[in-house]
């Protein structure tokens, strides 16, 4: 390959990403400017991983307990990664992780495109950049109010609301669109190149498994239904179905099989998810959603801009299936997107959920559908002009964001991500002052002040009856701790703190809440009883060293 022929494919492949990156930058900074500041750096769920590394930097103990999923791959590695670059700041390695959570998505689309048949390099560019943009066109759209529900597309870009899972299927997607140079190719299971895949998919699939097992609803099940269906069309021969299918089903067994060894870091496990009476009550959730998302006018192109897709798919797999010469990935592709939102929505509402948060693939799936060959081959000159526009726009957007998006975008990053404090926090580390008293709160109000808080701060989540709650935290937090004072953040923890410890010493007004100061009263003394008990039950019930025998000895 000659130099110049090297320098503009490098120039290519590193523009397009570059290009995401920034736009993805002004999207974040617009949302967190209007109001995704709350669920991106203080909501409970989004704080987990900052924790953990606090917990490892502070020397505790490894006795965490976790939810349903574990952080493995890759959320817990790429929040690490970013919080090195960034120098420890929390906001700051949030935000970057954003960024990077949507370059990665685009690097996965590249990857699948590069394998599906296009003829030309610039077509494997253009189909997975206008991907992306797409993407970031459902996220963009988000910016419409206060509620998460409606914004099932960010939580994509957020550490902790199951991406993981969605990024591990795109990559196993890419494997094997790689294995089977797009589904048209049957690779003799003794070769290496199958050795590869095999190896590499049960891993990726074994770990995502112990990480978080809806990877097994949201793609294990569709992938091998499309492919299933494939070769009962003919579309497929199903020696290659049962190649592709073996290691997937092997990895995915080994690795929950895994989560029974890993049970004492998980809580609840995924069959304590499942709520086959509260079906009506997800159907009415649910509805809601839908009614919320179709009350503005965003909300409505973003539907509408989903329904295009899946149309698309629908119409391009139909299609595939009535040429002369069918496009095995023209069949599966299009399939597998079907199949994987039915599955994901309809698992949902059969299980009782009443979350938005697992319906993450329902708006990134169907944008493989972009990348597939079979959707713009109407007539090869089209196809043809169609993709040179979007490469041409694709080009225009790198110069534009890197002119006029992303220094206004990266300044008011670093503004945001700057204030450090937390809402009422600078009032309560005032009120601390240099005394070393521990506090109590509920999951929602304690765990962005023990983040963004000085070493002084040290606030405890606890549940309804003021125990330890052992949810998404570490266990020997709990460990020796006598707290005095409870933070009351809505009416229903100040009921419960009146019920159960009766009349604080003084109450100290911080704006977002108020805090309850038991110190000298019995109110204290009821608050360090609960949490020795409750913490000694939630250590010992998951093999951990009994706080009171550790005392002892």
């Amino acid at each position: 390959m000659r130099v110049r022929s090297l320098v503009s494919v490098l120039a290519s492949e590193i523009a397009a990403p570059v290009a995401i990156g920034l736009l993805t930058a002004a999207v974040l900074a617009v949302a967190l400017s209007a109001h995704g500041q709350q669920i991106f750096f203080y909501d409970g769920d989004s704080l987990v991983l900052p924790l953990f590394r606090q917990s490892i930097a502070a020397g505790q103990p490894m006795e965490w307990v976790m939810s349903s999923q574990l952080f493995l791959l890759p959320e817990l590695p790429l929040y690490l990664l970013c919080s090195a670059i960034v120098g420890g700041s929390v906001k700051a390695a949030l935000a970057l992780n954003a960024i990077l959570n949507s370059v990665l998505l685009y690097a996965l689309f590249r990857a699948c495109a590069a394998h599906i048949g296009w003829p030309r390099r610039w077509h494997r560019i253009a189909a997975p950049m206008l991907a992306s943009l797409v993407f970031l066109v459902f996220v963009a759209l988000e910016i419409r109010g206060t509620q998460t529900n409606g914004s099932v597309a960010t939580f994509t870009l957020l550490t902790t609301y199951y991406y993981g899972a969605t990024m591990t299927a795109l990559a196993l997607l890419a494997l094997a669109l790689w294995l089977t140079r797009a589904f048209q190719r049957t690779t003799p299971v003794r070769s290496p190149r199958y050795g590869v895949f095999a190896a590499a998919s049960a891993l990726l699939l074994g770990v995502q498994t112990v990480s978080n097992p809806l990877v097994l609803l949201q793609f294990a099940v569709p992938f091998l239904g499309a492919l299933a269906f494939a070769s009962l069309l003919h579309v497929l021969p199903w020696r290659m179905t049962v190649l592709l299918a073996a290691p997937l089903l092997a990895g995915g067994a080994a690795g929950y099989l895994a989560r029974f060894a890993l049970s004492r870091y998980l809580l609840p496990n995924a069959g304590s998810y499942v709520h086959f009476s509260q079906i009506p009550e997800s159907l009415s959730f649910f509805a809601g959603v839908l009614r919320t998302f179709v009350s503005t006018p965003l909300g409505i192109t973003e539907a509408v801009l989903l329904l295009l897709l899946l149309g698309a798919a629908v119409a391009t797999g139909i299609r595939s299936l009535r040429e002369p010469h069918r496009s095995p990935s023209g069949v599966v592709i299009p399939v597998f997107v079907i199949g994987s939102v039915l599955v994901t929505v309809v698992g949902s509402v059969l299980v009782g959920s009443t979350a938005t948060r697992y319906l993450g693939p329902v708006f990134v799936f169907p944008l493989l559908v972009l990348l597939a060959p079979a959707l713009w081959r109407r007539s090869a000159k089209r196809a043809h002009r169609v993709m040179r526009i979007t490469a041409t726009v694709a080009g225009a957007a790198v110069l534009l964001a890197s002119a006029m998006v992303a220094t206004p975008a990266i300044a008011t990053l670093t503004t945001i991500t700057a204030q450090s404090a937390s809402p009422g926090l600078s009032c309560l580390q005032r009120w601390i002052g240099d005394r070393n008293i521990v506090g109590e709160g509920s999951y929602w109000a304690s765990r962005a002040l023990d983040v963004y808080g000085t070493g002084r701060v040290d606030v405890l989540q606890v549940d309804s009856t003021l125990g330890a709650r052992a949810w998404m935290t570490n266990l020997a937090s709990f460990r020796d701790r006598a707290p005095s004072y409870f933070i009351v953040d809505a009416p229903s923890r100040r009921a419960l703190a009146i019920r159960l410890l009766g009349t604080p010493s003084a109450v100290i007004d911080c704006g977002p809440f108020q805090v309850y100061d038991y110190a000298g009263t019995a109110g204290q003394n009821r608050m360090t009883v609960k949490i020795a008990s409750s913490a000694r039950y939630q250590l010992t019930r998951r093999g951990y060293a009994d706080p009171v025998e550790s005392a002892e000895r």
